[in-house]
């Protein structure tokens, strides 16, 4: 076998992943039409975290192949489903609804790993920018490496430092007029209580 088709049979190999408890597994085909670490504010909320690393694949390139009938979809917004494992409550997948962009993506935390716990395959499947920049939780932006793109929403949206420092910023300023709002507004109702 020379190396060009053992490359394209490592090519076509699928990619692999499950849920925490296996009940639900999935496989994709062909090359990620996007690897992201995503900091929306959905995200935060959905996974828990202050952002989530996705690898997308077109629609029909993703097929759930275990644990079809045990998964709860959630509708995260209009244009997105997000599904979990009923048994173990672990992500497992997102149904884009979006006519002009349709795609499945997964968690890179639930692609197959070795027995080291090594994410498989992990040059193919690494987030290759971060998109929402932001909503970005203060504080965490130089827990990133410098070598990837950072978008302030979707990618081709504004990506320079410069903006990322100012949304980060504004968020904090944000952030600090509101805890003085809400002592304001606490101070207020005290002295208005002792009248």
């Amino acid at each position: 076998m020379t190396s060009t088709s053992a490359e394209a049979e490592v090519a076509m190999e699928p990619f692999r992943g499950s849920c925490f408890c296996g009940a639900c597994a999935f496989e994709a085909t062909g090359v990620p039409i996007f690897r992201a670490n995503c900091h929306c504010t959905l995200c935060q909320r959905w996974i828990g975290a202050p952002s989530t690393a996705f690898v997308g694949f077109k629609d029909e390139a993703m097929k759930i192949v275990k644990g079809e009938g045990n998964m709860h979809g959630f509708k995260t917004t209009d244009g997105m489903t997000r599904y979990r494992c009923k048994d173990c409550g672990s992500p497992v997948y997102g149904q884009s609804h979006l006519e002009a962009f349709p795609f499945r993506d997964a968690p890179l935390g639930l692609f197959e790993r070795d027995a080291e716990g090594n994410i498989l395959r992990l040059d193919e499947l690494r987030p290759l920018s971060h998109i929402f920049c932001s909503s970005r939780i203060p504080g965490l932006v130089k827990a990133d490496p410098d070598d990837v793109k950072k978008f302030l929403a979707y990618p081709g949206s504004e990506q320079t430092d410069a903006a990322l420092e100012l949304a980060s910023v504004a968020k904090s300023w944000l952030l600090r007029q509101l805890a003085a709002n809400k002592l304001l507004l606490r101070n207020y109702t005290l002295s208005s209580d002792s009248s």
